[in-house]
């Protein structure tokens, strides 16, 4: 007889309540799907899954109700720092959310101030550890993500709670929390002594954390094996090597719901892939919107990013230079680095007839760029997983990406398999090898019925949080076993 289970998820941003990147579609998503999945068979055992963010300033709060359940502290040397449970729904999972001073004055969900972003999760980690205890909810699993949520792994470890199997799912490597440098012994936390970890890592959030998981999750199976190898395991990769019996992969999700060609109220004309002649209409509406000439046998190439040296962004802009006057128009979307936002505006500039940039955050462009354009460009150094490749297919939005991480495990290149291709695929991080993955793309384009077999094994594709949900729930249940 399989029992019931208890699990505790935390993160340090969840859509709808906060969301700056990835992260907040995963934690807003996952542990609602995994909660769903009791419905699907109630014969079964069920998870109980909830999920604890920090109460930023900045939390969107304003179509829930929330009810202040208790307060309780934690020690920074000397002191006692209050922390504030309050606990609100969302559709069914109940969401706790951990209120300081340290977390509620906070500007922003990842703090330019190192130092305060350190002590702030420091702080968040550490109550997280002590939560179920102050609730009395006695839990199974206590599930962590990225550097921000880590430390409460190693300090559930250090409560003695020898009953508790825990999960650390990496999502970004490179992010280790290294702001928490010479902290930890103000809040009473002992660096880690695992042999094989350098000593430079024994006092990093996630590498402690990592070193004492039951389980570690990279976010797709390309990126668990990437972490372990030079190129991308960031001086670590000797330890992921020791502790390889330990870490998975298992990619992540999108909200079907959300993402939907068919219902999605952003986007000029809706469709689906049995109706897939409707879709010319949303890139009509983005040529005029963005003042570009409307030809429908004209590729329109969307970029859709933060914009970042991993994400390949000045890969990009080299490119397009290169394949300047052919048959394409670029519309790109995004902000980060203030170098690449000006060189993607002086592009626009130079390609004036062209390319159009937009350097901001716009949610419901976004949509309109996803059911508009052809071919996303998504040239990432490293992509631990992806999200933007999942719901550009789901939308017929053709991907061109780097074989790394998640893209490689998600995109069935033409190269591979033309019958069954969902975009392309290059290997080399140059502007180069994109620039001729896009020039094979446009020539594919130029042949309608391959073109259009290649949106609809796309559109076909199925990436919903259902699958990862069933996954995540299987090595739940694995770890009971131990």
């Amino acid at each position: 007889m399989v029992r019931d289970l208890s699990v505790l998820f935390t993160a340090s941003e969840a859509d709808p309540f906060s969301k700056v990147g990835g992260l907040g579609d995963v934690a807003g998503s996952l542990p609602g799907a995994i909660l769903s999945l009791n419905s699907q068979d109630p014969s079964n055992s069920s998870i109980d899954i909830r999920l604890v963010i920090p109460y930023h300033a900045m939390t969107n709060i304003s179509n829930f109700e929330l009810k202040h359940i208790c307060q309780f502290s934690v020690k920074y040397q000397e002191i006692d720092l209050p922390v504030d449970v309050f606990l609100t729904k969302l559709n069914d999972l109940s969401v706790y959310l951990l209120s300081s001073e340290w977390i509620h004055s906070s500007e922003r969900v990842y703090d330019q101030d190192a130092n305060r972003a350190a002590k702030k999760y420091i702080l968040f980690s550490k109550a997280v550890a002590m939560l179920p205890d102050v609730l009395g909810w006695q839990i199974d699993i206590l599930h962590a993500n990225d550097w921000h949520t880590a430390l409460a792994i190693p300090e559930t470890f250090a409560l003695g709670k020898k009953n508790v199997r825990t999960v650390l799912t990496i999502h970004n490597l490179p992010f280790m929390g290294s702001e928490t440098r010479g902290m930890l012994p103000d809040f009473h936390i002992s660096p880690s002594t695992h042999p094989e970890l350098p000593e430079w890592a024994r006092e990093l959030p996630l590498p402690m954390a990592c070193a004492v998981a039951d389980k570690v999750v990279a976010v797709s199976p390309s990126y668990s094996r990437e972490i372990m190898t030079p190129e991308f395991g960031c001086d670590l990769d000797h330890f992921f090597h020791s502790i390889q019996n330990k870490v998975t992969g298992i990619l992540n999700g999108i909200n079907n719901s959300i993402w939907n060609p068919a219902t999605d109220i952003n986007i000029q004309q809706n469709f689906d892939a049995d109706h897939i002649e409707k879709r010319i209409l949303n890139k009509r509406f983005l040529q005029d919107k963005f003042d570009l000439p409307r030809k429908d046998d004209t590729v329109l190439i969307v970029v859709i990013s933060r914009f970042d040296k991993q994400k390949g962004i000045d890969l990009i802009i080299q490119s397009l230079k290169q394949l300047e006057g052919g048959s394409w128009q670029a519309i790109l979307l995004g902000s980060g680095d203030s170098t690449l936002e000006r060189r993607s505006q002086e592009l626009a500039m130079t390609l004036f007839n062209q390319v159009r940039s937009e350097n901001c955050y716009n949610a419901s462009l976004s949509h309109q760029l996803y059911a508009g354009g052809d071919i996303i460009l998504m040239p990432s150094r490293y992509e631990p997983c992806g999200l933007a490749q999942l719901i550009a297919m789901r939308y017929g939005c053709i991907p061109i990406a780097r074989a790394t991480g998640g893209l490689k495990d998600t995109i069935t290149s033409y190269a591979q398999d033309a019958g069954h291709a969902t975009g392309f695929l290059f290997e080399q991080a140059s502007s180069e090898a994109l620039t001729s993955s896009i020039q094979q793309a446009i020539s594919i384009y130029a042949q309608k019925s391959s073109w259009e077999n290649i949106q609809k094994n796309a559109m076909k594709s199925d990436f919903s949080w259902n699958n990862s949900a069933q996954k995540y729930v299987q090595l739940y249940r694995n770890l009971e076993k131990k």
